[in-house]
């Protein structure tokens, strides 16, 4: 008899836990932080000490769950680069960037954690530089993997986000001229919002 209650009181705690999920079709959201950003760049004349720039991100996402597994689309201003740790010199290239990320988490009650992959193309909004002889291609999207944690914390139809990623750039931005070549961003961003369920 126990048994078959213990049963029966698993099964309806794991029927709740999946109803509240299904209850909320996504959340449309807006998170805000800090882009740290060091690009990977070939340094032809050994005159650029490459170190973190650290700029703004603000990203409107939306947040479509399917239980164990999520969909995520995102919009981001994101401001990336690199900075002269000698010199103070700044690379500065800012984007809007399209995202879609895969989440794989746990479809808990209240808090919800998740890992995630995905696929941005990121459209240069400025490209301003006080090195010499350096051209950035910003004709075409800079392709970036973006990889990370997030967390929700569900509050009826408000819900609470913090977000950490590595953003990882594929494509070389530089149109190998000047003294810096082979220029990928890569950044550390982490940011925080909120969100509303429908």
């Amino acid at each position: 008899m126990r048994h078959r209650i213990s049963i029966l009181a698993c099964s309806l705690a794991l029927c709740a836990v999946f109803a509240n999920s299904a209850q909320a079709v996504g959340t449309l959201g807006a998170r805000f932080g800090a882009s740290i950003a060091k690009a990977s760049l070939d340094n032809v004349q050994q005159n650029f000490d490459s170190a973190n720039r650290t700029g703004f991100a603000g990203t409107v996402f939306l947040d479509l769950g399917l239980g164990l597994f999520s969909l995520q689309p995102e919009a981001s201003y994101i401001q990336k680069g690199a900075k002269d740790a000698t010199t103070g010199t700044v690379i500065k290239l800012d984007y809007i960037e399209l995202a879609a990320l895969i989440k794989a988490g746990l479809p808990l009650p209240t808090i919800q954690p998740h890992v995630f992959v995905g696929l941005g193309a990121d459209y240069a909004t400025k490209n301003d530089f006080t090195v010499s002889n350096i051209d950035f291609s910003t004709k075409n999207a800079d392709w970036t993997v973006p990889i990370g944690v997030d967390l929700k914390l569900a509050l009826g139809k408000m819900a609470l986000y913090a977000d950490a990623r590595y953003a990882i750039g594929l494509t070389d931005v530089s149109k190998g001229t000047g003294n810096v070549t082979n220029l990928k961003n890569r950044a550390w961003i982490l940011s925080a919002g909120i969100g509303t369920s429908f």
